[in-house]
């Protein structure tokens, strides 16, 4: 366990400064191995959503995304989850899995 706590440590550190120094790519491939080691927090495939947004991969984006608001609704977040769904929306308004997300959880 102590040994994937600095592995993911470290990986936040790069994904930070790789973010901040306008590396989105870099960011980008940081967050995603984040999402794969911490699949607990919901925010790491948040981050990566956001990164490929900002370098126009819509689809990764709608993925990563979905599987953060999947994960923020799982853990009680519904506030979190609704909007995630609704920035998905955003890029997609036809994705019709997040219609159908979406309106799960507004029923919640």
């Amino acid at each position: 366990m102590a040994g994937n706590a600095k592995k993911i440590a470290k990986l936040k550190a790069e994904a930070m400064e790789a973010a901040q120094g306008g590396k989105t790519k870099r960011a980008l491939e940081r967050y995603l191995e984040l999402a794969e080691e911490d699949p607990d927090d919901p925010s790491w495939p948040q981050r990566p959503g956001d990164a490929a947004r900002k370098l126009g991969d819509a689809a990764l984006a709608i993925t990563n995304y979905a599987a953060a608001a999947e994960a923020y609704a799982r853990q009680g977040f519904l506030i979190k989850a609704i909007a995630l769904c609704k920035t998905i929306l955003d890029i997609d308004p036809q994705h019709t899995e997040t219609q159908g997300v979406l309106a799960t959880l507004n029923q919640a």
